[in-house]
């Protein structure tokens, strides 16, 4: 199964934005059909009209209003999650231990301890 959902608020989100569906298509590197394909799959999903539609105008419904509002919220925690997440692996986790002969340990291994220390976190 295809779930869409983030692709629509994102198209969606574009549109808001920039007042357009051409600017919007082109932001995001798609065709303008595919934006409104997108809108009208989006607007048919949730049973109401987000956009109101004029030849030289589109603007935001009340309810376009309140769904921009959540859009904008949910995409900025998913966009913080990931930014987490990503942190994981990039970050020291748990001791490190280094078995060497002392005369290696003190020549050769003592003298950047204090410079990779800079980068453990407290």
């Amino acid at each position: 199964m295809r779930d869409n959902r983030l692709i629509e608020m994102r198209v969606f989100k574009a549109v808001a934005e920039f007042g357009s569906f051409t600017e919007a298509a082109h932001t995001l590197s798609v065709t303008q059909p595919f934006v409104s394909r997108t809108i009208k799959s989006l607007e048919a999903r949730l049973g109401i009209t987000l956009l109101r539609r004029s030849t030289r105008h589109l603007s935001l419904t009340l309810e376009g209003e309140r769904f921009l509002a959540s859009t904008n919220k949910l995409l900025s925690e998913l966009s913080a999650i990931e930014a987490d997440t990503s942190g994981w692996q990039s970050s020291i986790n748990g001791p490190i231990g280094i078995t060497a002969p002392t005369n290696l340990g003190i020549d050769q291994i003592a003298p950047y301890y204090r410079a990779f220390s800079k980068y453990i976190p407290t």
